[in-house]
């Protein structure tokens, strides 16, 4: 782990919090390496006094051996914590170590060893002792802890975690397994809020992807998000998640506002609340507002893959594509494991007119997701965009014959059939996921590459039937 400072004389601090290093024999612990950064980082931000780096930006740096000099400079931040965890039995060892980055001398350092349920005293004691070292003051603190722990059940706790790795990374299997953490925290701590957030998030996630019945995904976000609202009216998570269950599921525009607003509210340093902010926003039609949101988001999470592609996706629909292909770029190098930027990349290539790049990104991101439905529809799409018809329609052959085991065929084929001029094809294939309630139709209004059925009059109805401006 590391925390990153900026304080020059009369300047607010700056706090950058890095992972902690897995020194387990068994190298099991990452998920809590990073979940004790979380803690440090969701404890530093709510005081005023401290400027905290996002999660997304620290988390860059993670197994890279870079010193300590460039991340203070890739930060904008002039101290360095870095620590680790080491796990034997029911026991564990957390070092941490303050560093100033100007001339690297270590300026203050400590040892905890403690029984694994005492981890929450732990954080705290961390982070009040880098409050102590840099001299902040606490007043104003509602709570005697800086990190008031969301469940008592440190094994909840931990599930929860695992949870949150695994949906953070969403690699092919990931939100399934994310889904059993989620549960499973939820069996042993039933008012652990937290977990029911994760739990909606996961569940949109299966449903945006096509991998469960858009029906039964988005009825199971729901019902874990209102749980978590009701649980603690507080969280700023339980309102982000209303709000994607809201977009997606619901489809109301109102629903949607009305959470975001009181999710900012609550914490106004979520890059990624402010990012998907933007993004419902640009299919809304809101498009300055929309890229106000992105460049907020861009500002607080600069490092973010994540936000790169969302930003890229508020920029790409306000018709600055030139911005939009920058995010996007930015964030395929700092996760080319991240598919979603390299499927909105292979939109905003196309947008440029760039047909061939196009089909280059769209060859590399099916094969790096498994070719799932969904970034299939971007192969297919792509083929077509350099008049390869012959491929584009065994993409669109292989998208159908999936169809009942991906529930975002008909959208993904829809895509295709638009692409390659089969206007009619394309309209029957929307009806077919209107009917499904496919998630991802809330694109449709103002997708590009829907844009050869603008001015049909079937698709006019059918954008209406969607209901996204209600």
């Amino acid at each position: 782990m590391s925390v990153a400072v900026q304080a020059g004389a009369g300047s607010t601090p700056s706090i950058a919090v890095l992972p902690f290093a897995d020194m387990s024999e068994a190298r099991d612990q990452e998920y809590f390496c990073e979940g004790m950064a979380e803690e440090l980082i969701n404890a530093l931000t709510k005081l005023p006094s401290i400027r905290v780096a996002a999660r997304t930006s620290s988390f860059r740096f993670k197994h890279q051996a870079v010193d300590v000099r460039d991340i203070g400079r890739e930060l904008n931040v002039t101290s360095l914590v870095e620590g680790s965890v080491r796990k034997f039995g029911e026991h564990i060892r957390i070092a941490a170590r303050l560093t100033e980055v100007s001339d690297g001398y270590e300026r203050w350092a400590e040892q905890y060893d403690r029984e694994a349920g005492n981890v929450f005293l732990v954080q705290d004691e961390i982070a009040r002792a880098i409050v102590d070292q840099l001299e902040v003051r606490l007043s104003g603190l509602q709570s005697p802890t800086l990190i008031a722990p969301s469940t008592q059940d440190v094994d909840a706790y931990k599930l929860y975690l695992q949870g949150r790795h695994y949906w953070n990374h969403r690699y092919p299997g990931f939100i399934e397994k994310a889904i059993r953490c989620f549960e499973g925290a939820i069996a042993r701590d039933a008012t652990y809020a937290l977990a029911y957030t994760g739990l909606a998030d996961a569940y949109v996630v299966l449903g945006a992807y096509g991998l469960m019945e858009p029906a039964l995904s988005m009825s199971k976000a729901k019902q874990a998000a209102e749980r978590a609202v009701a649980l603690n009216d507080g969280l700023a998570e339980a309102h982000h998640s209303t709000a994607l269950v809201a977009w997606y599921g619901d489809r109301s525009w109102l629903g949607t506002e009305r959470a975001f607003r009181r999710a900012l509210e609550l914490n106004p340093a979520s890059g990624v609340a402010h990012a998907h902010a933007s993004v419902m926003l640009g299919y809304h039609g809101e498009f300055d507002e929309a890229v106000r949101e992105a460049e907020q988001a861009r500002q607080l999470e600069p490092m973010s893959a994540v936000i790169g592609y969302y930003t890229g996706n508020a920029f790409m629909l306000a018709g600055q594509l030139d911005e939009a292909l920058d995010e996007v770029e930015r964030s395929v190098d700092l996760d080319p494991n991240f598919g979603m930027a390299g499927w909105q990349k292979v939109w905003i290539l196309r947008a440029h007119g760039r047909h061939q790049d196009a089909l280059v990104e769209a060859e590399r991101v099916a094969a790096l997701t498994k070719r799932q439905c969904i970034f299939l529809a971007t192969l297919g799409v792509a083929y077509a965009g350099v008049g390869d018809v012959g491929r584009a329609t065994a993409v669109l052959d292989e998208v159908v014959a999936g169809a009942d085991d991906n529930h975002v065929s008909p959208l993904a084929a829809a895509m295709i059939c638009a692409s390659l001029g089969s206007t009619d094809w394309a309209l029957d294939h929307l009806e077919r996921a209107v009917a499904k309630r496919v998630p991802l139709l809330v694109l449709l209004p103002l997708h590009p590459v829907f844009q050869p059925l603008w001015e049909n009059p079937r698709f006019e109805d059918l954008t209406r039937r969607i209901g996204i401006w209600t």
